[in-house]
């Protein structure tokens, strides 16, 4: 009788075959997981979520209009919801305006789309224009010589009835002493003829300048003008012959509001501090745009507006304003003209009501590719 010899695996060796397969299991693992550019990515995403690509390609035509502002998205099958402020709004279709607001007012709106109860959320930042003010605002003083037009004491005349006093209907000779008008020019304002309602210039002396931070109630308005004006002399104002006698202002007046011109030569007040922006200010991790937030102006009594500056090189020599922000206490604007993965660089400039512009360094930022 033949037997076939068989080899018998003992309990305490198969103990040991368990722990070296488990050793050499735990170095596969740690290998494969060490190896470059080979990692397995683990989301934490549900999958019942909607795609980390999908987008809404949410825009917006925000500083256009004086009035109202409109947002636009791609179409959806899902359920879309907007609010403005926390308030529920109701639209029809890809895209809503919002009616009734003021100029250079910002509002925060946001959206949520639900696809299969899975929800999609995402913010824009909607904004009127301000009043477009007129630009390049200067004046300089004439001296004229001129009469006063009355008879004074020692000015020849035809003594008609050879009284030797000057009497009424007699002719004098009006002598002239020297006056000093102020000739004002300006470039004219953009805002269109339909909103644009008429130009009014106010005058204070200097010791009132403060009164022209708010002219409508300064009682110093001193003529009302037409779009085609770009010049003004003031012939009122004759005996002082210093420019800084006077200071004076053009507010152009619109169909719902006006916009004040720079105070030109006015700098007898505490200037402003440039925006301080630092990194950490500028977004890196947002999809489709770009956020910039600031600690808005302490003194806001000299503020004219903030301006929003960006270029595509840390260096550029030709910068694109992007926004004029008129509200003192706002401190964030938000760049949904950005691509995907672009590059580009901000500043904050503040300007003062002498038109003194004061820029932040220039910061970097990108929304994710």
């Amino acid at each position: 009788m033949n037997f076939k010899a068989e080899k018998i695996i003992s309990p305490a060796n198969t103990q040991r075959m368990n722990s070296h397969l488990k050793i050499n299991i735990i170095i596969s693992l740690f290998i494969f997981s060490c190896t470059d550019d080979k990692i397995q990515i683990i989301s934490n995403i549900p999958p019942d979520l909607p795609d980390q690509n999908y987008k809404i390609n949410l825009k917006s035509n925000s500083g256009s209009f004086l009035a109202n502002a409109t947002i636009y998205w791609d179409a959806t099958e899902g359920e879309v919801e907007l609010y403005d402020t926390g308030d529920s709004i109701n639209f029809n279709g890809n895209s809503h305006t919002f009616s009734g607001m003021n100029p250079g007012e910002f509002r925060d709106i946001l959206i949520n789309v639900r696809i299969d109860d899975s929800p999609y959320v995402d913010s824009i930042q909607i904004f009127t224009r301000p009043v477009y003010p007129v630009s390049n605002f200067r004046y300089e003083v004439e001296m004229v010589m001129r009469g006063n037009g009355d008879y004074d004491f020692g000015e020849s005349y035809t003594d008609l009835d050879t009284n030797n006093t000057w009497n009424e209907g007699e002719v004098f000779i009006d002598i002239k002493n020297p006056k000093y008008h102020r000739v004002l020019n300006w470039s004219p304002t953009i805002e269109p003829d339909e909103s644009f309602s008429n130009y009014v210039i106010y005058r204070v002396k200097n010791i009132n300048a403060d009164k022209l931070i708010n002219p409508e109630n300064c009682e110093c308005e001193i003529v009302t003008l037409t779009k085609i004006d770009t010049s003004f002399t003031d012939s009122m104002v004759t005996e002082e012959s210093g420019i800084y006698a006077y200071f004076y202002q053009i507010r152009v007046i619109s169909e719902s509001d006006g916009r004040n011109s720079y105070i030109y030569n006015y700098t007898d007040f505490t200037s402003l501090s440039k925006v301080s922006l630092v990194d950490a200010d500028v977004s890196k991790n947002n999809n489709e745009f770009i956020q910039i937030m600031w600690e808005p102006v302490s003194n806001s009594t000299y503020f004219y507006q903030y301006e929003i500056w960006r270029s595509s090189k840390e260096n550029s020599e030709n910068p694109q304003r992007l926004a004029v922000i008129t509200n003192s206490e706002q401190g964030k604007f938000m760049d949904r003209n950005v691509g995907n993965g672009t590059t580009w660089y901000y500043s904050v400039a503040v300007v003062d009501i002498n038109g003194q512009r004061k820029y932040s360094d220039y910061i970097s930022g990108w929304s994710n590719p």
